[in-house]
């Protein structure tokens, strides 16, 4: 018999079991690997059962566990109501096909996908889907909503793709929130497009437009951005009844902000459009409403009208540019309304020839090369102005109503007696004197020699007191006022000092001539006794005595 060296026969009858069982642990593995390599892989979260490959067709939802490249279409969405979810990974094409083509489908949702180099990135034509967190960059269009509606784009980002980063076409009632879309020829574009809202979104360094809306109406758009474009900040073409509000549009090219060709019944309010060519710029657009717009420091125009009738401009700035606010030819029947038009080098507001009827009244135009300029018939009142051409006032001046070298503005208050940082005894009269320095273009001005100021005391423990002096300002600016106060706890005392607060002087803006100042008010009798006082006297006399008894005492 022969001898059996160690393990030979384990050896031997491994053959066929250990295959059979290698086989077996392997199926297992490859069971909860869904025999995935590379693709979007199904159920999300696993274990995986099948997976989808580009140039397929998705029918469940899935999450991808590799990047993928294709040549022509990777996804196409073949039903709704699913999620693919890019985990991260990318999808990569040639040029050519879409890297997600949902046609038809309504109620799905892409996210976290990453997509490159394809005619389009995402291409949806359906209801109620949802991308979120997804970048479709270097295509040709980014994300493309084709008649789509009730879809929400968020957190997005589509940038340096050859045409638009962004394209809603025919698609209404959308909402699209905080997406980037830069570095693309048109950043975002609205095209015969209603009802969207546009909100927190950023089209800078666009070739051509930052944010473009065309035919489209009833929009809203809110606090997006778009800056350093290479022509417009933000276009509208032939589109009405739009709401711009909080969107900045500076240092493009040409144009901040431009409606143009029958763009009518838009209100622009809050928006601001500076270190552009122009700044705001309306042609052949009527009854738009522009409040509260900032258009300063533009190479040009601050704000332009052009055969633009009907307008109602109030409360903007148009400060630091070659002219403040134009009308040119046809532009008609303008309300131009207490806006502040200054440091303009050539003209504050001009009326070119063929402007008429236009209405400029309580409007703050000062140290511009020209403040007015009126080359046709135009009219106003109660405007504040040192200079002009053809222009005045329709009741009160020459030729402004106000002359700019009436304006009080930001007075500082500082408390002088008691000095400052030193409390006020509380239920004790205290004489209060305070100093007051006001900002005035003329100081000699003869108004400023009998001015009012009002003083309202509000203490701890409801205590309130007001009144009115009249001081002289002339010549140094300053004055000192001094009222008392008789606060009855403790706590901070609140001063409140307007200048010319019964409104003798006229300006432009009377809301600018307050300051504010503190003290403290304590309770002095709960304060230290001095050390010499005959109170200290006794208690030092009682105290040696004490100390001397002690040290008799201890001898």
């Amino acid at each position: 018999m022969k001898a059996k060296l160690p393990g030979v026969e384990f050896k031997q009858n491994f053959g066929f079991k250990g295959f059979v069982y290698g086989l077996l642990i392997f199926s297992i593995i490859l069971g909860f690997s869904g025999g995935v390599s590379a693709g979007c892989a199904y159920p999300p979260g696993g274990p995986y059962t099948g997976h989808y490959v580009c140039g397929q067709t998705i029918s469940q939802s899935c999450e991808m566990n590799e990047s993928l490249t294709s040549t022509g279409t990777c996804f196409t969405i073949g039903v709704g109501g699913i999620t693919i979810a890019g985990n991260g990974h990318s999808i990569t094409g040639n040029t050519a096909g879409y890297g997600i083509y949902a046609y038809g489908r309504n109620s799905a949702t892409i996210k976290n996908m990453r997509i490159y180099n394809f005619s389009y990135g995402i291409y949806s034509y359906g209801l109620s889907n949802n991308l979120t967190n997804n970048t479709a960059n270097d295509n040709i269009h980014g994300i493309y909503l084709d008649s789509s509606s009730s879809n929400t784009l968020t957190n997005n980002t589509a940038n340096d793709n050859s045409g638009i980063g962004i394209y809603l076409k025919y698609s209404d009632s959308n909402t699209v929130t905080n997406n980037t879309a830069n570095d693309n020829e048109d950043g975002i574009y609205l095209w015969d497009s209603d009802d969207n809202t546009l909100t927190y979104n950023t089209a800078n360094n666009n070739t051509v437009v930052g944010i473009h809306v065309r035919y489209s109406s009833n929009n809203t758009l809110t606090y997006n951005t778009a800056n350093n474009n290479s022509n417009y900040g933000i276009y509208l073409l032939d589109s009405d009844n739009n709401i711009m509000t909080y969107n900045t549009a500076n240092n493009n090219s040409n144009y901040g902000i431009y409606l143009y060709l029958y763009s009518n019944n838009n209100t622009l309010t809050y928006n601001t459009a500076n270190s552009n060519n122009y700044g705001i710029y309306l042609l052949n657009s009527d009854n738009n409403i522009m409040t509260y717009n900032t258009a300063n420091s533009n190479a040009w125009y601050g704000i332009w009208l052009s055969s633009s009738s009907n307008n109602t401009l109030t409360y903007n700035t148009a400060n630091n540019n070659a002219y403040g606010i134009y009308l040119s030819y046809n532009s008609d029947f303008n309300d131009l309304l207490n806006n502040s038009i200054t440091d303009n080098t050539n003209t504050g507001v001009y009326f070119y020839s063929l402007a008429n009827n236009n209405n400029l009244t309580s409007n703050l135009i000062c140290s511009n090369g020209l403040d007015v300029n009126d080359s046709d018939t135009n009219s106003g009142d109660e405007n504040t102005c040192n200079t002009t051409q053809n222009w005045n006032d329709t009741t009160g001046g020459y030729p402004c109503t106000y002359s700019c070298n009436m304006n009080i503005n930001n007075p500082q208050f500082n408390l002088i007696d008691p000095p400052l940082g030193s409390p006020v005894c509380v239920g004790t009269t205290t004489n209060i004197t305070a100093n007051i320095t006001i900002n005035a273009t003329d100081p000699n001005d003869p108004l400023l020699g009998n001015v009012s100021v009002c003083v309202n005391v509000t203490c701890a423990g409801g205590y309130n007191v007001s009144e009115k002096q009249y001081v002289n300002f002339t010549g140094v600016l300053q004055a000192n006022v001094t009222f008392n106060v008789t606060p009855p706890a403790v706590g901070q005392c609140n001063v409140t000092t307007c200048v010319d607060c019964d409104g003798v002087i006229p300006e432009a803006d009377e809301n600018d001539n307050c300051g504010n100042a503190t003290f403290d008010v304590v309770d002095c009798s709960a304060q230290p006794v001095p050390a010499f006082t005959p109170i200290g006297i006794l208690i030092l006399i009682a105290s040696t005595v004490l100390l001397l008894a002690i040290s008799t005492g201890r001898k």
